[in-house]
């Protein structure tokens, strides 16, 4: 090993800035002033890297490490197998938007059998993705992946997908195939830096590391986003460009989603085809055999809001979707706010207290917490605790008027799991490190609401306060973890899937439902646990004046062995086809991963057979998902298509065979997507519209338009009203 050292001094030119390069990559350095300078070598294909620096952004806005890198432009990824020579450090793939130390980055690192100041779950490598959105902000940190095996050992090549600002992290399973471990929405300008990191994660330490069958992979299409400005104005007109770029010829689609509120006019695109969905705030850019570079620029009026984020996606037909490239948030350089007005809590509403509006509250250095860039909350901004440390929170001022009563809190957590996304929380007086402050949080890895004891809507935490100014505490029970928005009222009853984060309003998501159920028999909640994985009632009917059928659902989700949402059905017999219009809000939800979309279902019980078009919110995304006999696994294409070309689907059933299709939005033209055969469908079955909101504490609103239904009779027709 020293040999290698020694050979490597020799191509030092100026402090720790390489310009040697070193097999596939063009430059190396050390990073935020390492206490040991690193040396980096290559023998054969094999990588060795020696690294000092105390950290990759464990409980720190800096990095300290050594990276062997080269500038990658557009969409690619990136292979190596990491493996740990001494008993320190971590080690692995590193995509870096600059070589400042507190540059955003998405790092996939494997420890040594010994991390200071973490944890591993496994001797020789546990793997932990280290993630910094923000630059200058805070870091995550998440717990060991271990998909699919390598329980005990934890080895085996790693991987980087980066398509636009979505970042795939993948591990090899032990039949060597890729399984995702974790994906992130990071913000990213085309060009990033990307290759190997290693740190001692000790400031008198040193981490060596060795990586093998180390490569990096273009894929053809890149789509990126710039925006005008740099800060929010509510009421400004600003304009928004889309670039395609493609390394060869190429077709693909683009479904560009902007902040909710927001309008869209003027959409010019100088190649393909476009459409405008001025309800959703979506545009549709289809790309057929691009070559070169192409633009579609668009005006957008922003909102009387303080932030917004854009979820806009694109695919190039082979690699899966994933979201625009670029600008994806406003203001693109938040901060937090110094000396915060206190907030006056109403006496009527629930009081929606966005957490980044606030200075960090204890004495400390560094605070702990930072700011967090994430597109798929509504805001786009959140704060992530860097400290774990309950003495290290953020405390916000609120004035409680007079014949308040009991307070009570609820709010919008990122959901990795109870251990990495939880807090403590208390009003009126300072945090404890105790159960009773404790706010835990579900998994699933998405934000979403949550009670402050236990997530139990029927039994919150009450708070009894005095009127006036008190102060409310947030403080971290783990580094890592992510909040978005709290709130407080005094309604003990209220449900959270009723509050529109964005505007502060109680929604009442009935609204307009009868009991005329149109072509459908009866409508129901579909739960297992006696409803525990529910969350809400659900309702649905037909609403006559709009000739639309509207499903309101809670439940967790459509998938795994049994089923938790809202299902308005009718009983029928033989060849059937079902075909409808979708549109999905995802009201409270938690935006990224609610479905909606007709449903054809041998049983009315939680773990049956089915057959499920089924769209989210999140870029309209479709897919084909599917349950082949009772009690079975959840099944899907496990590729997600994108909705910029339709938003119409259809299931038409054969016997036991079911084909999966959509209505082309440009062409009128039916395309066939997926045939499912020997399903374990008995007649009579159920043909129907089904809404999950996948997340227990909230409600999905799902709007069914131009819905046909055509058995071996012909179309079934809605009584006194056809458009047939």
């Amino acid at each position: 090993m020293r040999k290698f050292v020694l050979w490597s001094i020799c191509f030092v030119f100026s402090g720790a800035v390489w310009a040697q390069p070193l097999g596939i990559f063009s430059d190396r350095a050390d990073i935020g002033e390492p206490n040991l300078e690193g040396l980096s070598s290559i023998s054969g294909d094999i990588y060795t890297i020696e690294a000092g620096g105390a950290t990759i952004g464990r409980r720190s806005y800096v990095d300290q490490l050594h990276f062997v890198y080269k500038e990658v432009s557009g969409s690619f990824d990136i292979i190596t197998d990491p493996i740990p020579v001494e008993a320190a450090g971590e080690g692995g793939i590193m995509v870096r938007q600059d070589l400042d130390p507190d540059s955003a980055h998405v790092s996939w690192l494997r420890t040594s059998d010994t991390v200071a100041g973490g944890n591993t779950n496994a001797a020789g490598g546990s793997i932990f993705p280290h993630i910094r959105s923000l630059k200058g902000g805070g870091t995550i940190v998440d717990g060991d992946r271990e998909p699919g095996g390598y329980s005990d050992v934890n080895i085996g090549a790693i991987r980087v997908q980066r398509i636009g600002n979505h970042f795939r992290l993948y591990t090899t399973d032990n039949a060597g195939e890729w399984s995702l471990a974790q994906d992130e929405i990071i913000p990213m300008a085309e060009t990033v830096l990307v290759g190997l990191a290693v740190t001692a994660n000790n400031a008198d330490g040193l981490g060596v590391f060795e990586f093998e069958g180390t490569e990096i992979n273009e894929y053809p299409l890149w789509v990126g986003r710039s925006v005008s400005v740099d800060d929010w104005q509510g009421g400004a007109t600003i304009q928004v460009t889309l670039t395609a770029k493609a390394r060869s010829a190429v077709s693909g689609n683009v479904s560009e989603v902007v902040p909710r509120l927001a309008t869209v006019s003027n959409v010019q695109a100088s190649a393909g085809q476009t459409s405008v969905d001025a309800r959703n705030g979506k545009i549709a850019w289809l790309l057929d055999n691009l070559s070169g570079d192409a633009t579609l620029t668009y005006d957008l009026t922003l909102p009387d809001r303080k932030s917004g984020s854009w979820t806009g996606q694109f695919t190039d037909g082979t690699n899966p979707q994933s979201h625009v490239g670029g600008d994806a948030v406003l203001p693109k350089n938040p901060t937090f706010k110094t000396n915060p007005a206190a907030v006056q809590i109403s006496p009527d509403k629930p009081t929606i207290i966005q957490i980044e509006d606030f200075m960090v509250g204890a004495d400390v250095d560094p605070p702990g917490f930072g700011l967090y860039l994430d597109p798929e909350s509504e805001s786009g901004i959140t704060a992530v605790a860097v400290s774990g440390s309950v003495n290290d929170w953020v405390q916000i001022p609120v004035i409680i008027p007079a014949n308040y009563g009991t307070a009570y809190m609820f709010g919008q957590v990122r959901g990795e799991d109870g251990n990495s996304d939880s807090f403590f929380i208390d009003l009126g007086f300072e945090l404890i490190n105790d159960n009773l402050t404790t706010w835990d949080s579900g998994g699933g890895k998405a934000l979403h609401l949550d009670w402050v004891n236990n997530r139990i809507p029927e039994d919150p935490r009450p708070f009894d306060v005095d009127a006036g100014e008190q102060m409310l505490y947030v403080g971290p029970r783990e580094d890592s973890a992510v909040f978005d928005w709290i709130a407080i009222t005094n309604d003990p009853t209220f449900q959270s899937a009723a509050l529109d984060e964005l505007t502060g309003e109680i929604i009442d998501p009935f609204v307009g439902l009868t009991d005329d159920l149109g072509i459908f028999d009866a409508n129901m909640d579909i739960a297992e646990d006696g409803g525990a994985n529910l969350g809400f009632d659900g309702d649905a009917g037909y609403i006559a004046s709009e000739e639309v059928y509207k499903v309101v659902g809670s439940g967790n989700d459509i998938w795994g062995t049994a089923d938790n949402f809202h299902f308005i059905y009718k009983e029928v017999s033989g060849d059937v086809t079902i075909e409808t219009n979708v549109y999905l809000d995802e009201f409270s939800g938690n935006g990224t991963w609610a479905k909606a979309g007709p449903m054809l279902r041998d049983e009315l019980t939680p773990s049956s057979a089915h057959t499920f078009s089924m769209i989210r919110t999140q870029g309209r995304d479709f897919d084909p998902q599917w349950r082949m006999a009772d009690a079975a696994s959840g099944e899907s294409l496990s590729a997600l298509f994108s909705g910029a070309s339709t938003e119409r689907v259809g299931l038409q059933r054969t016997g036991n065979t079911v084909t999966y299709y959509y209505i082309d939005k440009f062409t009128g033209e039916r395309t066939d997507l997926h045939v499912i055969e020997d399903l374990a469908f008995t007649d009579p079955i159920y043909a129907g519209l089904a809404v999950t909101a996948h997340d227990i504490g909230t409600l999905s609103i799902g709007e069914f338009s131009d819905v046909v239904l055509t058995t071996g009779g012909g179309p079934v027709k809605v009584d006194n009203w056809s458009l047939y």
